[in-house]
């Protein structure tokens, strides 16, 4: 099994506002789907994966301001990293679909946003696709 090393990032999470950095692990193996998201400055951990080995047909827009403030522009919008954070509860994987994580690797930045789209919920029951 091939190691990812650790991408550092800075960003904060809805709720976690004292938390502001944060190592992105393969801790589940490097064909695993899902990521862990440790803040650097306390013990909390969040487990993410990308949205599209949920829902294949998932879709948002951007918002200048959110491009600007992890340093991308428009045309840049493809190198853009999606992690969404996930909970496993009585035998189901819920994710927040409503409330990505926007991810610049190259940059080490990510901003958290709630998309206005309603037809994605907070928490919405998955079956993610390897």
């Amino acid at each position: 099994m091939t190691v990812m090393s650790d991408i550092i990032l800075k960003g904060r999470i809805i709720g976690f506002e004292e938390c502001e950095n944060y190592a992105l692990q393969d801790a589940f193996g490097v064909d695993s789907p899902f990521r862990l998201l440790r803040c650097l400055d306390t013990g909390i951990s969040f487990v993410v994966v990308n949205p599209y080995h949920a829902v294949e047909e998932y879709t948002f827009d951007v918002e200048d301001d959110t491009l600007a403030a992890l340093s991308l522009a428009e045309a840049d919008i493809g190198r853009l990293a999606v992690l969404c954070i996930s909970r496993y509860e009585n035998g189901t994987l819920y994710v927040n679909l409503r409330s990505p994580l926007l991810v610049n690797t190259e940059k080490g930045l990510f901003r958290q946003v709630i998309l206005s789209n309603e037809g994605y919920q907070v928490s919405t029951p998955v079956s993610i696709k390897a």
